[in-house]
């Protein structure tokens, strides 16, 4: 017989039930040391029977800081100018490499042009030519003016004549009207009458022909001839030959003002040929940094065409984006703080302008912030370097500071540092963070004020070790 059925059926089912629960325990207790050595990230140990390592522990505080609004961007110049050259011809000379710095005025290039320098001639011959004109013009009409003035002492002298003509025919007809009578009463032969009859007809022929001529000798300066010129007439005498002068020297000033323009468009063209010969050398427009140099010598240069460009490294301009609910903040002339990624320096600066538009892609708005770039005697930033514009604000933030010691950093700003619990066990946790100072790195969540961190830990430890606390 067998021993189970020797047994009362109660003991075996009690049996059962005892051997069932053991059963399930054990694997309960496998499994759960399956879990816990499958976990990577939690490898707690309970147990300990060697001494715990002894470590320096910090206890995590918040500071009150004042709230900077940060914005991101490149440092840009503030002033350049584009070198072009002014004339067409050839690149004879280069004066200047990359990188040089020139002040303004300094020679750059030197273009050779030879039709300039045949152009600079013919102006000058032109010139001479029309200032010779214009002189010989003038003589004439200074010539004409005395002409004019002496015509007038003609005309008087004319006049007078006229005036003694008139006389001497009226004295001569008063004594033929008397010898008419004599003549009638036989006391004078017929051939002495008829003598002094031709006489005066004579006489009184050649005054008709003075008067003929006097007219002929007045035309253009009667009074006349100065309302119908526009003018009033004067009262002396002395003034209205000066208006008769003016009217009939007419075309001798035209010839004076057309020899004039003639000398203004010699004197343009000389001068436009002087200014394109200096410009065979093209000299920097402003003190600065000669960029790259786009042409070598011996090639051909157009008029207007880029040769380089000189950036003035004395001042440049840090230009970042905020975001537009940031814009109540920017106030031109307030101060800021600018970091330059390349070799962590600090710059102040000063905002310079702010964009009067918001991008509508990015919600956002460019801040210029002008920077002193000569510090020393050098520059020590370049334009297109990355820079961290701070603008500080008045609200007030706590921050959580950690010890760089005690976080252990990874990738994109996230890493982990060790919380000691109460009864000095060592638990991971992760952490995301931004830079503060040398010394301390600011936590934006996974960390809360009180917290023990462990100092100088190291990536071998694991979750639940005991460690013992230097004092």
């Amino acid at each position: 017989m067998k021993i189970a059925e020797k047994m009362p059926r109660p003991f075996i089912a009690k049996l059962l039930i005892i051997t069932t629960l053991l059963t399930t325990a054990i694997l309960m207790l496998v499994l759960s040391g399956c879990i816990v050595n499958n976990n990577p990230g939690r490898k707690e140990v309970k147990d300990q029977t060697f001494d715990p390592p002894e470590y320096r522990v910090y206890t995590v505080k918040s500071i009150k800081t004042r709230r900077d609004i940060t914005g991101l961007g490149n440092l840009e110049v503030l002033d350049k100018a584009t070198v072009v050259a002014r004339i067409d011809g050839i690149l004879e000379k280069v004066y200047v490499k990359k990188g040089d710095h020139v002040k303004m005025g300094d020679p750059l290039f030197y273009i050779s042009n030879y039709n300039l320098e045949i152009e600079d001639a013919k102006t000058e011959k032109t010139l001479i030519e029309a200032e010779e004109e214009l002189e010989t013009a003038n003589i004439q009409y200074n010539e004409e003016k005395k002409n004019l003035y002496k015509k007038f002492i003609q005309l008087e002298k004319k006049k007078m004549e006229i005036a003694d003509m008139e006389k001497e025919i009226a004295f001569l007809a008063e004594s033929v009207k008397k010898k008419e009578l004599l003549f009638e009463k036989g006391g004078l032969t017929q051939e002495a009458y008829s003598g002094l009859a031709f006489s005066l007809d004579a006489k009184r022929r050649k005054l008709e022909i003075m008067k003929k001529e006097y007219e002929l000798a007045v035309y253009g300066f009667t009074d006349e001839d100065i309302t119908a010129a526009g003018y009033a007439i004067p009262h002396t005498e002395k003034e209205k030959r000066a208006i008769l002068v003016y009217i009939n020297t007419e075309i001798q000033r035209k010839r004076i003002k057309f020899a004039e323009l003639s000398v203004k468009k010699a004197l343009l063209d000389r001068d436009r040929t002087t200014w394109l010969l200096k410009q065979r050398v093209v000299t920097s427009p402003n003190t600065g940094v000669v960029t790259d140099i786009g042409k070598f010598t011996g090639e051909k240069v157009n008029a207007d065409e880029a040769l380089t460009t000189v950036i003035n490294l004395k001042s440049l301009v840090a230009r970042a984006s905020f975001s537009e609910r940031d814009i109540p903040f920017f106030k031109v002339g307030s101060s800021v703080s600018i970091e330059v990624e390349s070799g962590k320096k600090m710059i102040d600066g000063k905002i310079y302008t702010v964009d009067p538009y918001v991008d509508s892609e990015t919600r956002s708005v460019k801040v210029d912030c002008i920077i002193n770039n000569f510090r020393h005697r050098s520059p020590t930033l370049f334009p297109g370097m990355f820079v961290k514009v701070n603008v500080p604000t008045n609200s007030v933030q706590k921050k959580i500071l950690i010890p760089k010691e005690a976080l252990i950093t990874g990738t994109d700003n996230e890493g982990y540092v060790y919380i000691v619990s109460k009864d000095s066990r060592v638990y991971r946790r992760q952490v995301l963070y931004t830079d503060y100072d040398d010394k301390s790195f600011s936590a934006i969540n996974g960390l809360n004020e009180g917290d023990v961190i462990l100092m100088d830990p190291d990536d071998t430890l694991r979750d639940g070790v005991k460690i013992k606390i230097k004092i």
